[in-house]
C-alpha cells in the first residue's frame, strides 16, 4: 500500500486519542510505584506439574490483590492508553512506508519503537515487578484471535509481529522496488522466516546505500559490485552518525554469519527483530 492512500486525519485522530490517554496515564504514573513488592515467581523452563500449579496461583493471587491495593485506576488507564497505541500500529501495518513532517515522523517513531511516551515507562516498570521479556504487543495481543482457528500458516504470534515490524518513516519518496521489497521483509519476519529476514535487511542496506552514494556523488554505483563494507565506508563521509553506521555493520555482521559460518546457528526472533529496527533506521537516516 502506498503512501498517498494513508489516511492522514484518520492518523492524526488516533494519535491525538492515544496522547491524550497517555498524558493522563502520566498523571497517574507515580501510582506504578505502589505495585506489589512480592511478585509471583517467573516461569521456568521445567517445571514439574506441581510447580506449575503453584506459579500459576501465586501468579493470581498477586493479580487479584494489585487490582485492589488503589492500583485499579491505573491500571484501567494504563491498558485503555496501551489499546489507543495498539490501534494506531494496526491502522499502519498495512503500509510501507509514510511521508511525514518532522513532527508526525517524530510521533510514528517513538510509536513504533515503543519509546517517549509514558506507557512505555509504565510497561517496562510494569515488566520489570513480574520478571519477565515481554512486549507490548504480546500484552495487547491476548484477545485478537478470539474464536477465530489461526490459518496453518501462521502462528499465534503473526498479528503480533505485524504490528511490531511499523513503518518506515521518511521525509523524501522512496521508489517503486524499494516499497516492494520492505514489505516482504516485514512478511518474512510475520511468516516466522528470521533467516531470510536477516539476510534481506544486508541486501536492503547495501541497495539503499548505492542508491545514496550514486545520487550524492553523481558516481555509478548502483548495478556494480561494491562490498558492502567498502559502501558504508564511503557513505560515512556524508551521513557520519555513529549510532546509524554501527547499526548497518551489525546487521552486515549477524547476515554474513549465517551465511559463510562453517556452523549453521539458527537466527531467533529477536534478533530478526532488532535487525528490522536497525536497517529501518538506516534507511530513514539516508533517506531525510
Amino acid at each position: 500500500m502506498e503512501n498517498d492512500k494513508v489516511d492522514f486525519w484518520k492518523l492524526r485522530e488516533l494519535i491525538q486519542e492515544f496522547e491524550k490517554l497517555d498524558f493522563e496515564l502520566g498523571q497517574k504514573y507515580n501510582q506504578v510505584e505502589k505495585l506489589l513488592p512480592n511478585p509471583p515467581p517467573p516461569e521456568v523452563k521445567e517445571e514439574s506439574e506441581e510447580e506449575k500449579i503453584a506459579r500459576l496461583q501465586a501468579t493470581n493471587a498477586w493479580l487479584e490483590a494489585l487490582l485492589y491495593r488503589d492500583n485499579k485506576e491505573f491500571l484501567v488507564k494504563y491498558y485503555e492508553t496501551l489499546k489507543a497505541k495498539t490501534e494506531i500500529k494496526s491502522f499502519l501495518e498495512n503500509h510501507t512506508h509514510i511521508k511525514a513532517g518532522h513532527d508526525l515522523a517524530r510521533q510514528l517513531r517513538n510509536i513504533r519503537n515503543n519509546e517517549g511516551y509514558y506507557i512505555d515507562k509504565a510497561f517496562l516498570e510494569l515488566m520489570s515487578k513480574i520478571d519477565t521479556n515481554s512486549s507490548q504487543e504480546i500484552a495487547a495481543d491476548y484477545d485478537y484471535w478470539g474464536e477465530f482457528t489461526v490459518p496453518e500458516f501462521m502462528d499465534e504470534n503473526f498479528k503480533r509481529r505485524s504490528r511490531q515490524v511499523g513503518v518506515i518513516v521518511i521525509n523524501k519518496s522512496i521508489p517503486d522496488n524499494f516499497r516492494y521489497h520492505l514489505q516482504k521483509i516485514k512478511e518474512c519476519y510475520q511468516l516466522k522466516l528470521f533467516e531470510a529476514t536477516v539476510i534481506y535487511c544486508r541486501a536492503l542496506i547495501e541497495a539503499g546505500a548505492q542508491m545514496y552514494l550514486q545520487k550524492r556523488t553523481n558516481i555509478a554505483y548502483m548495478g556494480k559490485e561494491f562490498k558492502l563494507t567498502e559502501l558504508l565506508r564511503d557513505i560515512k563521509k556524508y551521513k557520519p552518525d555513529k549510532q546509524m553506521n554501527d547499526g548497518a555493520y551489525v546487521v552486515k555482521d549477524i547476515a554474513n554469519n549465517q551465511l559463510h559460518a562453517e556452523k549453521l546457528t539458527k537466527i531467533d526472533e529477536e534478533k530478526a527483530f532488532q535487525a528490522i529496527k536497525k536497517t529501518f533506521a538506516y534507511i530513514e537516516y539516508i533517506f531525510e
